[in-house]
């Protein structure tokens, strides 16, 4: 799945996390803070300020902007100061399920779900990324990922339905014309394997002509 996922991780959580918190909670003006606060005291209780700040992310009584920069922070925290991938998807996955999402999110999740290998998620957040990005920039891209996922759940018609929405927006997507080659061998594959005549996805043949 190289070239899938959607972009490097978030840093670990600093200063402009800790204005967020501070905005969160009604300090609209809140300016810098000191050393300890802005990483969150991670020199003696960093597994702890991820669970607090992951926490804080799913009160739905606090504003979705702050709760989307606790999420992140969280999440960058747990991949570049604990290691932690899979910490990092425990953190971002309630967010998606509830619909507190953003582009940043979506992306993060997509490239920790593929580097994991949980290909159903990594589908779940591409989806929600086609979504954010509703056929602007960027988008023909995000949909040939979602196929290229699809593909390995061997979600052919999935994927060919994916190609051919990104080459709706941006006609002969390398990506997307790859990708519908990779439908057509994998499935002229499976059948030769099982020894039967192969069933095409609808509309493959004519996206390849």
């Amino acid at each position: 799945l190289s070239g899938v996922a959607g972009g490097a991780l978030v840093p670990a959580v600093g200063r402009q996390d800790s204005r967020d918190l501070a905005r969160d909670h009604g300090r609209a003006d809140a300016g810098p803070v000191d050393d300890h606060a802005q990483v969150g005291a991670p020199l003696g209780d960093l597994e702890g300020h991820v669970t607090r700040l992951s926490e804080r992310a799913v009160d739905e009584d606090r504003e979705p902007e702050a709760r989307l920069a606790m999420a992140l922070g969280a999440a960058g925290a747990a991949v570049e100061a604990l290691g932690d991938k899979a910490r990092a998807i425990q953190v971002l996955t309630p967010m998606l399920d509830s619909g507190t999402v953003n582009l940043e999110v979506t992306q993060q999740l997509e490239a920790l779900a593929i580097d994991e290998g949980d290909l159903a998620l990594a589908e779940r957040a591409l989806v929600e990324s086609s979504s954010q990005v509703d056929g602007g920039e960027g988008a023909a891209d995000v949909l040939s990922r979602l196929g290229n996922v699809r593909i390995h759940l061997a979600k052919f018609q999935d994927a060919v339905d994916a190609y051919r929405d990104a080459l709706e927006i941006q006609p002969a997507h390398e990506t997307a014309v790859a990708g519908l080659e990779h439908v057509l061998g994998a499935v002229q594959q499976q059948a030769a394997e099982a020894e039967t005549e192969a069933e095409l996805p609808d509309g493959l043949l004519d996206l390849l002509e």
